[in-house]
């Protein structure tokens, strides 16, 4: 490559914008760390006390607060943490050593002190989230639809809604299963994605395993409807879905 033309890319990557950059985060853990996720200046962390510890940026660095779960966890512990892409909802996939107890999920709004039970996720472990990524019909009180997958193999659709005028019932607004990727084989669903294309009514979802990703796409009739993606995975029920084999 001539002198010249590489003189003019480092001029170029110069002027542009760094697509990361690095901040110092005022935060000095009292306790090991064991989960960490972050969205849109917003961070949450797991600590090995059973205590959550939220730092919003977005309205200054030196804003936290810490959530005590040792009552919500009791015997359990954190398997995973799942924040979607605004840093408003959190959910908390619990498991326990004791076989006899089953797993549970519960939702953190990020306006809350305390988490509240997913009850109808009651027996499934969670492992990926798939969060709606569309404009939000509502203000920031629900999730919008998205797709959890489960250690077995599950695909549900849920929407949860945090609007306190309706603290005296579940937090699901809906819940369904909407595919069975494992055919019954118990395999964990380990990552999940969907997305609209724009201007259309087609939906993409991409789901993952140990050993493979799974590509499901479909037209969506009624974006009203609930569940939104039931469409999209009928169209596999009957003839094999496309995936790629991934390698170990």
């Amino acid at each position: 490559m001539a002198a010249g033309t590489t003189q003019f890319i480092n001029q170029k990557l110069l002027e542009e914008s760094p697509i990361f950059s690095k901040t110092r985060v005022d935060f000095t853990p009292t306790h090991p760390l064991t989960h960490l996720v972050v969205a849109n200046n917003n961070i949450v962390m797991a600590m090995a006390n059973k205590t959550l510890i939220r730092i919003d940026r977005e309205h200054g660095p030196g804003r936290q607060d810490e959530i005590d779960l040792t009552k919500t966890i009791s015997g359990a512990k954190i398997s995973a943490l799942f924040l979607d892409p605004t840093g408003t909802h959190l959910l908390i996939s619990l498991k326990s050593n004791d076989v006899d107890v089953q797993p549970e999920l519960y939702y953190l709004h990020k306006k809350w002190t305390k988490p509240r039970p997913c009850s109808k996720f009651r027996g499934s472990l969670v492992s990926s989230v798939g969060w709606s990524y569309g404009p939000r019909d509502r203000s920031d009180s629900s999730t919008g639809p998205i797709l959890a997958g489960t250690t077995l193999g599950l695909i549900i659709e849920t929407e949860l809604n945090s609007d306190e005028r309706f603290f005296s019932r579940e937090v699901e607004e809906h819940y369904k299963q909407v595919f069975d990727i494992g055919k019954g084989q118990h395999t964990p669903v380990t990552g999940l994605q969907y997305h609209m294309v724009p201007n259309t009514t087609k939906y993409l979802v991409l789901a993952t395993t140990p050993t493979r990703l799974y590509q499901f796409q479909g037209y969506v009739t009624n974006p009203a409807e609930r569940p939104l993606l039931q469409q999209v995975f009928n169209n596999y029920l009957n003839v094999q879905e496309r995936f790629l084999e991934l390698p170990s």
